[in-house]
């Protein structure tokens, strides 16, 4: 059964259904690491990482993956659920079941219906948006899908956030005693180097992108030495390794 914001809210003040002053209803799905807010706002995680970047911030509500939809013939913007974009004109329902989250929008002639549900036999999130035009009028809507990714873990990431954002583009990342260098470099970045301090001993890493674009990892070198696959382990030697990667198209 739908909810809306009319039926479990406060009040009713200019054709919109707040719950102002209430924390928002959510609903964890059954692989326990899938979470939806009646507002759309959630999280995705994988063991300890956040695939997308959330907040417990009850007042806000604002982080996870949304649909935003603009209607191309008066350029007006909403989105599906009621974060981040609420529209005043709009009747927001949500409802939550142990396979499944579902929210719904509608507003003048436009009802969407979206539902979030996880795979039973691995770590995989399937999303269905359905859009019914309620009128006799034609209706040409832009829709856009966001979200923030985060692919880290949430104490990490909400302690040194512009890093977590800055590794997702340079690949380097640690895993315990190794380091994961996988570069996705922009194509007009010919390359990079920096310094990567593990306890005594510092990883002078060169990533070399001057054939142009391409973000697959050709090889890895560490002092000299070929390396399979995208993985080094980290040393406590007191040393200075050189590590050095050439990325482009196989």
């Amino acid at each position: 059964m739908m909810r809306s914001n009319k039926d479990v809210g406060a009040h009713d003040a200019e054709g919109s259904h707040d719950r102002m002053g209430m924390l928002p209803e959510v609903g964890l799905l059954s692989n326990g690491r899938t979470l939806v807010t009646e507002a759309g706002a959630g999280y995705a995680s994988r063991f300890d990482l956040d695939v997308t970047r959330w907040r417990e911030d009850g007042t806000r509500d604002c982080w996870g993956q949304f649909c935003y939809v603009r209607d191309l013939a008066d350029n007006k913007i909403w989105s599906v659920g009621g974060q981040p974009i609420h529209r005043t004109d709009c009747i927001y329902e949500h409802s939550f079941q142990s396979d499944r989250a579902e929210l719904r929008c509608s507003t003048e002639d436009i009802d969407i219906r979206s539902s979030i549900c996880v795979v039973t036999d691995c770590d995989a999130e399937v999303r269905l948006l359905r859009i019914s035009n309620l009128g006799s009028k034609a209706k040409e809507l832009e829709l856009t899908s966001y979200s923030e990714i985060c692919l880290n873990n949430r104490r990490a990431d909400s302690a040194h956030p512009a890093f977590a954002k800055l590794e997702a583009i340079l690949g380097i990342r640690r895993e315990g005693q190794f380091l994961s260098v996988d570069p996705c470099n922009p194509a007009d970045w010919p390359g990079y180097e920096l310094d990567f301090e593990h306890g005594s001993a510092t990883h002078k890493i060169h990533v070399d992108n001057k054939s142009g674009p391409g973000h697959s990892l050709l090889s890895l070198v560490v002092d000299g030495k070929g390396i399979d696959g995208s993985t080094i382990t980290l040393s406590y030697d007191g040393r200075r390794h050189d590590v050095r990667t050439i990325l482009g198209s196989p």
